[in-house]
């Protein structure tokens, strides 16, 4: 999903593709090499479920493709992004407004309704008395909204880095506040417990 809103470095299998397709072709043109052999009289498959590189190695454009996949594709405020493969404004971000940025882009990040999912909390009620979720809080909301809302946010220009910087301070002060990272970690921990006990009692059953 991110892989357009937030332009990963990483690689994408499409592009993994086409630079695998790149060595075979290199491979073959290299008598020398001891792999060619097994590139070019490689043994029968096994299994009809596997389908190797080597039995297509066709040109890829991996840019049209990308394209098309993310037209085709179920993505929150996909209408941000008309080509994926153009890099995102706010890349060049620290680390800590980036993620903030995508988190806003993505609807994932810490608010209200995600407190109360994790049951952090018993409500998901923002300070102005409505559901605070991550759209709520840069378009609607009258104590935070930026002007412009998402749109604006999105473009990272000067003011929108502004309120994000100011809001971010904000945010890592109210998490401070309420211990979020250690209430998170608890529940991690005791849903984990949990989750060994009942492995172990279903082990025991069956043995049993």
């Amino acid at each position: 999903m991110c892989t357009g809103l937030c332009s990963s470095k990483l690689i994408s299998p499409g592009i993994k593709c086409s630079m695998t397709s790149l060595a075979f072709k290199k491979i073959v043109k290299h008598d020398s090499w001891p792999i060619q052999p097994h590139i070019l009289s490689p043994p029968l498959l096994r299994l009809t479920s596997r389908k190797p590189l080597r039995l297509d190695l066709q040109p890829v454009d991996i840019k049209s493709r990308w394209r098309h996949n993310w037209k085709s594709a179920q993505v929150v405020n996909s209408h941000l992004v008309c080509d994926p493969t153009i890099q995102r404004p706010g890349f060049d971000l620290p680390r800590q407004q980036w993620s903030l940025l995508n988190r806003f882009r993505t609807e994932q990040g810490h608010c209200g309704a995600y407190r109360r999912k994790l049951q952090l909390t018993d409500t998901d009620l923002c300070p102005c008395g409505e559901t605070q979720m991550m759209s709520h809080i840069v378009e609607s909301c009258p104590l935070t909204k930026l002007n412009g809302g998402l749109c604006r946010l999105h473009s990272a220009d000067e003011d929108s880095v502004s309120w994000l910087t100011s809001y971010g301070l904000c945010n890592a002060s109210m998490k401070k506040k309420i211990g979020f990272h250690q209430k998170y970690k608890c529940q991690i921990h005791q849903q984990s417990q949990t989750l060994h006990c009942k492995f172990y009692q279903t082990k025991s059953s069956s043995f049993g």
